[in-house]
């Protein structure tokens, strides 16, 4: 994780970074950072912010999910060591994200 000055978040180095705060999805803006591409699939799928985030806003988010080409939607269940539960808004995005993919594989195979 790359941190500007005060704190805020603006690079993962493998993977997309999203917090769910009082129902919002938050995810760091992408300046200056390859956006990802699960990450970009995500923004077309659901309702989210790209706004600043600081590590005190993470830490405190109701969930925590991150995004990669190789596992796609993920929920962060530990963080600074404590563990953290596995959230419906990741759970809902993660399987928006498979039906979204399986559409698309199939409507190749046509």
């Amino acid at each position: 994780m790359k941190v500007r000055t005060r704190f805020i978040i603006v690079a993962l180095i493998a993977f997309g970074l999203f917090a769910v705060v009082g129902g919002r999805i938050i995810t760091p803006i992408a300046t200056g950072i390859l956006p990802g591409i699960v990450r970009m699939r995500v923004l077309a799928l659901a309702s989210v912010v790209e706004a600043p985030l600081t590590l005190a806003d993470v830490r405190a988010a109701d969930e925590l999910f991150v995004t990669s080409s190789l596992r796609g939607v993920v929920p962060v269940t530990r963080l600074d060591g404590e563990s953290r539960v596995a959230g419906p808004v990741a759970a809902r995005i993660a399987r928006a994200y498979g039906d979204d993919m399986h559409a698309r594989a199939a409507a190749r195979l046509l």
